[in-house]
């Protein structure tokens, strides 16, 4: 055999192997199944992730070691502490107790993190609150009620003085109103009319103060920051969405996010970052927005905002409800209207190192309105499922 056909024999037979391995990827990838529109994200269950930390890149999460509450351990962590329905509920700092409100009857109750002690404290029947919001001592709440000899919402300024609930109703036109998260005695609430007129006073409706006028008045109101108001316009995967913020003392308005498809957020009541959400491809996109820098990143799972809580003892760390599977659909609007329930695990996030642990996993509830004891030993949250009031040991402490 001569030395050219060596050559020639070495060349067909290189691409011989070439063409077979390149056919069996190609083969590899048509067998490999795509993952499902609308979908969430698998992980394994109870183990440690990394995500991308803020401002980083989008990618996978590397596993680093198991964490979390084991299924046996669940029974003497997780606590329920009501039967029925609530419309709110509140950590109060004095007492140190959870303070919430039955759903049909408006009567104001407290109970202690481990499910004990528990005491009415008023006897004022208002059935039917669906929203409350409360003041900074959890003295005083903002109520919301369908009236239903008027067919019509009402929002009440309610005090809670001996066994009773005493206050003042705000204007019919009143829209939607935060208490401030800062003075007991606080509130900035918005007016439909001629023009939509933003207003702070007192929970008597007194020392009124006009830091903001605009033709639309149909916004979500929260106040996370002494300064800061936010303004989110009803969120639907059919609109573009914008969020604005407000600063009381020169009566400022700026957006801080805008053009985003059923944007929903929850702004960071300690620094600048917002966790918020988008409409995608009858799913939703998580990310977390740093206001100073103005870079957003991923947050690693795939949530609604209202489904989080920032930590009160590190500013870096929040809490998120994720769902277990995630049906593709209108979000957030069809989880707004019930058509939609998850069944959630609960995620630890530490968005500076983007280090992620489950702490809580394999439930049945639909988890929303977190938040927690001024140390954090404990989780309180609501089971949209039912309305139910219940509390999660996440420390030893």
């Amino acid at each position: 055999m001569t030395k050219q056909t060596t050559i020639i024999i070495a060349i067909i037979s290189g691409l011989i192997i070439l063409g077979l391995g390149l056919f069996l990827i190609l083969r590899s990838d048509e067998e490999t199944p795509a993952a499902e529109e609308g979908q969430a994200p698998s992980f394994p269950i109870g183990e440690e992730m990394v995500f991308p930390a803020t401002g980083g890149e989008t990618g996978e999460p590397t596993i680093i070691e198991y964490g979390g509450l084991v299924e046996g351990e669940l029974s003497s962590a997780l606590i329920q502490l009501t039967d029925f329905a609530v419309s709110g509920a509140v950590f109060e700092p004095e007492t140190e107790k959870i303070r919430y409100i039955e759903k049909s009857t408006g009567h104001v109750y407290e109970i202690g993190a481990n499910g004990q002690n528990k005491k009415q404290l008023t006897i004022t029947t208002i059935p039917g609150i669906y929203s409350v919001d409360w003041s900074k001592d959890a003295a005083r709440a903002i109520l919301k009620y369908f009236d239903s000899e008027t067919e019509t919402a009402r929002t009440f300024l309610g005090s809670f003085m001996a066994t009773s609930t005493e206050g003042v109703f705000l204007p019919s036109s009143t829209t939607d109103a935060a208490a401030s998260p800062s003075e007991n005695n606080k509130l900035f609430y918005l007016m439909n009319g001629e023009y939509g007129a933003g207003i702070i006073s007192t929970f008597e409706n007194k020392n009124i103060n006009e830091v903001f006028s605009s033709a639309f008045s149909e916004f979500i109101i929260d106040w996370p920051q002494t300064n800061t108001i936010t303004l989110l316009t009803k969120p639907s995967a059919s609109a573009q969405g914008y969020l604005y913020k407000i600063d009381p003392r020169y009566k400022s308005f700026t957006k801080i996010l805008g053009e985003i498809k059923g944007l929903t957020a929850l702004y960071s009541p300690t620094n600048d970052r917002i966790i918020y959400s988008e409409s995608r491809n009858k799913s939703i996109n998580t990310k977390i927005y740093d206001t100073k820098n103005q870079t957003a990143a991923s947050l690693g799972i795939t949530t609604l905002p209202e489904k989080c809580v920032f930590s009160k003892t590190d500013e870096n760390k929040i809490y998120c409800a994720v769902p277990i599977s995630m049906p593709s659909a209108k979000y957030p609007d069809e989880w707004y209207q019930g058509l939609i329930s998850f069944s959630d695990n609960l995620w630890q996030i530490n968005v500076n190192t983007g280090i992620a642990k489950i702490i809580f996993y394999k439930s049945d509830f639909d988890i929303t309105n977190l938040f927690t004891d001024k140390n954090e030993n404990y989780l309180f949250f609501t089971n949209k499922k039912d309305s139910t009031l219940w509390s999660l040991q996440i420390s030893n402490d």
